[in-house]
């Protein structure tokens, strides 16, 4: 994947965040999420991104047409949680 391309994906994340409340281990719900708070991953061949939070290493995917996201559950990295992660 081209740096413009992976560039373009994190612009979608950030706004698609600004709308998607993720959970959290608290049972709340965060708005609002920088896209720096994840790693780019890989496309999943089903017209989605994988993006692995940084802090919980929890999953999401991104459509990558409609950037609409969806939060996979079961199994190690696929716990729904997204905590608040201070970026240095």
């Amino acid at each position: 994947m081209e740096r413009k391309e992976i560039n373009y994906y994190f612009e979608m994340l950030n706004e698609s965040l600004k709308t998607t409340a993720l959970p959290t281990s608290t049972g709340e719900n965060r708005l609002g999420v920088f896209s720096g708070e994840f790693m780019l991953m890989r496309e999943t061949g089903d017209n989605k991104i994988s993006f692995k939070h940084i802090g919980q290493r929890n999953y999401l995917y991104m459509d990558k047409i409609t950037g609409e996201i969806s939060i996979p559950l079961g199994g190690s990295f696929f716990l729904g949680e997204f905590d608040s992660y201070n970026i240095k």
